[in-house]
């Protein structure tokens, strides 16, 4: 949260970016919405029991998502069959619930939904493996 609230101190006066309360209070929001999909993910790799498997698997996924979720450069420089992959990257639609909101306004419940969906799962497939892990030492 109060990243959150740097960065956007910073955007607005020192880099001078101007946008509405609104728009303001909502990207805050949603970024704090899709912070949920990186705790879950964070969650799955913490079951790893290595942690020089761990830090491996979490620095792979963590520089994998962003390039090819458009974070770092535009899809578009990508080839079509990379394109249809990243279209199924949680962090894609992250990128597109906070990004169209800030420039357009605009909600996408599409991403909303793609990136609840993901949390469901990273957090129920990390609760199933902790309590396994449990089960098995009891």
């Amino acid at each position: 949260m109060v990243a959150i609230i740097v960065t956007f101190c910073v955007g607005a006066f020192v880099r001078d970016v101007e946008l509405p309360l609104s728009c303001w209070l909502g990207s805050g929001a949603l970024i704090l919405l899709a912070s949920l999909l990186f705790l879950a993910f964070g969650l799955l790799i913490a079951q790893i029991k290595s942690q020089q498997i761990m830090s491996l698997v979490a620095n792979i996924i963590y520089l994998v998502l962003p390039i090819v979720s458009g974070s770092w450069m535009p899809i578009s420089m990508f080839p079509k069959w990379v394109q249809s992959i990243s279209e199924w990257s949680p962090v894609y639609h992250v990128n597109e619930l906070v990004v169209n909101f800030a420039i357009n306004g605009k909600f996408s419940w599409k991403s909303l939904i793609y990136i609840l969906v993901y949390v469901t799962i990273a957090t129920r497939l990390a609760l199933f493996i902790k309590s396994h892990r449990e089960s098995d030492r009891g």
